[in-house]
């Protein structure tokens, strides 16, 4: 199932250590720089949630449902 916006965010507050050009970051979601790259995913799930889009960015996969097309291994050079 492809995750909404929201749940994207929230599972990035799940407690890990991260460190930023060496100084201990308390919150991703809400740090200067990390936000950036945040913001950027969050632009794939929004892109996912639109029911015009969904069908170029997901997939139906047999045994996880619809998924994120990034997830999908290429069978052939075709796109």
């Amino acid at each position: 199932m492809v995750r909404s916006p929201e749940d994207y965010v929230n599972s990035l507050r799940d407690g890990r250590v991260v460190y930023y050009r060496g100084k201990p970051v308390d919150d991703v979601t809400r740090h200067e720089i990390l936000r950036v790259a945040i913001n950027h995913a969050l632009e794939l799930y929004k892109w996912q949630a639109d029911p015009e889009l969904r069908r170029y960015l997901t997939y139906d996969d047999t045994q996880y449902g619809t998924i994120s097309r990034f997830y999908k291994v290429p069978r052939s050079p075709v796109i």
